[in-house]
């Protein structure tokens, strides 16, 4: 008969040897349905309106929307995200905002289709 004494030490190294040759796991893409609408302002430097496109792109050019502004700067887009998102967490997403050289990074949080949900403000100014 082995010693308890024996075993639990034993026992110990063994889990440790497991764990350290482990293989790393590999970190899966958040499934993320669901819906955003996102509105703001583009402003110069100087604090005048831009007027042009601002163009989103999310999750690391996953998806995305393009969204023209008014003469005031002003722009709404709709953004839908199905599947599988690099870079998720909980129905938000990373997303850049761009007009022209005029960017900004910003999380968006994401609803479920057809179920009311929030109005994001992003507002792009130039520095």
């Amino acid at each position: 008969m082995i010693p308890m004494r024996s075993l639990i030490p034993a026992s110990l190294l063994i889990v440790l040897a497991a764990c350290a040759q482990a293989p790393a796991a590999v970190e899966d893409p958040t499934p993320i349905d669901g819906v955003a609408d996102v509105a703001g302002q583009v402003l110069s430097a100087s604090g005048a309106p831009v007027t042009g496109d601002v163009t989103i792109s999310c999750a690391g050019g996953a998806f995305g929307a393009t969204a023209p502004t008014d003469e005031q700067g002003r722009y709404h887009a709709f953004l839908a995200a199905s599947g599988k998102v690099p870079g998720g967490d909980r129905g938000r997403v990373g997303c850049r905002f761009s007009a022209g050289a005029i960017h900004t990074d910003a999380t968006v949080g994401f609803g479920p289709p057809g179920l009311p949900h929030v109005l994001q403000i992003v507002n792009l100014r130039a520095s």
